[in-house]
């Protein structure tokens, strides 16, 4: 994960509840989990309009995590359970916006190594099936919550 996408997390993990935050960062490796944990202790120390800026220009710069237009990490996880390696690379190459390398880490472990592989060998999507296939897959989250 690139120091920015540490950035981001941190910002993201710093706007969660106590439990969420230490759940995400159990997760993760330890040296990064460390490093992150060291971000969010600094952004504590900002004033509050510091913090509120930082969140509202996260959210302009990868509209991709704001909420509702993206999966969540459950959502995320029930379709690790459904689909291939190589359909769940392509799900997550359709949401440009995240950091996938911290995605991947909170996925189940027998699919990372696997699934960064196949992320490294996946060609651009064009931007029309990218749509496509992100309203798919929210499609099949919404049907599998439903059922």
């Amino acid at each position: 994960m690139s120091q920015s996408g540490e950035r981001r997390s941190a910002l993201l993990l710093a706007s969660l509840s106590g439990a969420d935050r230490r759940q995400l960062l159990a997760a993760l490796p330890k040296q990064r989990a460390a490093r992150i944990k060291a971000l969010i202790h600094e952004l504590g120390q900002m004033p509050p309009e510091a913090r509120r800026l930082a969140q509202e220009l996260l959210q302009h710069e990868a509209p991709g995590t704001m909420a509702g237009r993206s999966l969540g990490m459950e959502q995320l996880k029930s379709l690790s359970g459904q689909l291939s390696v190589e359909w769940l690379a392509r799900v997550l190459q359709a949401w440009p916006g995240i950091d996938q390398s911290f995605v991947i880490e909170l996925l189940p472990a027998h699919l990372q190594a696997e699934l960064k592989r196949e992320m490294k060998v996946r060609p651009a999507l064009p931007a029309k099936l990218s749509a496509a296939l992100r309203h798919a897959a929210m499609d099949l989250t919404a049907r599998g919550a439903n059922a």
